[in-house]
């Protein structure tokens, strides 16, 4: 074990009266307790609930942020087998009617001529439903019905840099998603034996430019659902990770930080994903398609690197127990703030 992380086991505000981190937020935890009353710090503020759908031919990927001084909602697809790939996306200046809830399992809507997106929490599942009346010509309409299985653990974790610079990350993952995804006169199928859902709510102050790495992967794999979640780079030095493993809905925290190796210069290269310091975790991730986006913001910008590939190599848990990956379908994105 390379960090003593701090487990909380309470609810707690992320943040103090005056807008700065509260120290009793800094930890993680297996559920949400963590409420994101962020407040001032303007333009400082992040905040995002982003949904990503696997299902068996087709990935959708919904993303509502806000940046305090613009909204921005970005639904994408991905074929496997095609590698058709379109995103959509509508920025909105201010948005003050974009309102993004302090906690995670919170309904929340992004309504614009161009896209409709609602997300409905309620009796443990979300109802996500996105409407688009152009998108690469063709109108797209999902329906999708995404179940948080009563006993499942979720990653919660309060990254803390000083008091004016920190974030909460909320990490939901193999949540079975039933429904569909039309486009055009194409109708793809969700069943939730096989298609599952990971959603990332995000909410911090930011002043400092920022690197970050996410790998994540929900997949039926042995006949049990597995999550992977590691995350690297922006947690350095900070005493926490985002580092899990998740099986049948239990989630083994890893408390070590995870390196992540790869050619810069060939996106289709394979990645090396290790910890640090032992040999708990060793994956390597090949991808079969790579999108890139660059965001500009004022003086800053954000750039973002997205792999779609399979994770292939092993976990060791905390208990001992091995665990092998295999083909395991997966993503990484890479981003940086500066």
């Amino acid at each position: 074990m390379q960090h003593e992380e701090k487990e909380l086991n309470e609810t707690v505000p992320l943040c103090n009266s005056k807008g700065l981190l509260n120290p009793e937020s800094i930890g993680y935890a297996r559920s949400p307790l963590v409420r994101s009353n962020l407040k001032g710090q303007f333009m400082k503020k992040k905040r995002w609930n982003h949904w990503c759908v696997y299902g068996e031919d087709l990935l959708l990927s919904a993303s509502i942020v806000h940046l305090d001084h613009k909204a921005i909602c970005l639904i994408y697809i991905l074929n496997y087998e095609t590698q058709r790939f379109y995103e959509k996306h509508v920025t909105l200046p201010f948005a003050r009617r974009v309102k993004m809830p302090e906690e995670a399992l919170e309904s929340i809507k992004f309504v614009h001529d161009d896209i409709t997106v609602q997300l409905v929490h309620m009796q443990g599942e979300t109802h996500l439903s996105v409407l688009i009346p152009d998108f690469d010509n063709e109108v797209l309409h999902a329906d999708l019905h995404i179940i948080h299985p009563e006993k499942d653990e979720s990653l919660n974790v309060v990254i803390p840099k000083n008091r004016d610079s920190f974030h909460f990350t909320s990490k939901h993952s193999i949540m079975p998603t039933g429904g569909y995804v039309r486009i055009g006169d194409r109708r793809y199928d969700f069943n939730p034996y096989y298609s599952f859902a990971v959603y990332d709510y995000g909410r911090g102050v930011w002043n400092t430019r920022t690197n970050w790495e996410w790998a994540m992967a929900s997949q039926r794999t042995s006949g049990k659902r597995v999550g992977l979640n590691f995350g690297g780079s922006w947690t350095d030095g900070t005493g926490l990770t985002e580092n899990a493993v998740f099986v049948e809905g239990t989630m083994h925290k890893i408390h070590e930080d995870v390196l992540f190796e790869s050619d810069k210069e060939n996106p289709k290269s394979t990645w090396k994903i290790q910890t640090k310091f032992s040999d708990d975790i060793q994956l390597t991730f090949k991808p079969f398609f790579h999108s890139s986006t660059l965001d500009h913001y004022l003086v800053r910008k954000m750039s973002i690197n997205q792999y779609v590939g399979y994770y292939h190599g092993k976990v060791r848990l905390p208990s001992g127990q091995v665990l092998p990956i295999r083909q395991m379908l997966g993503s990484i994105s890479e981003r940086k703030y500066h």
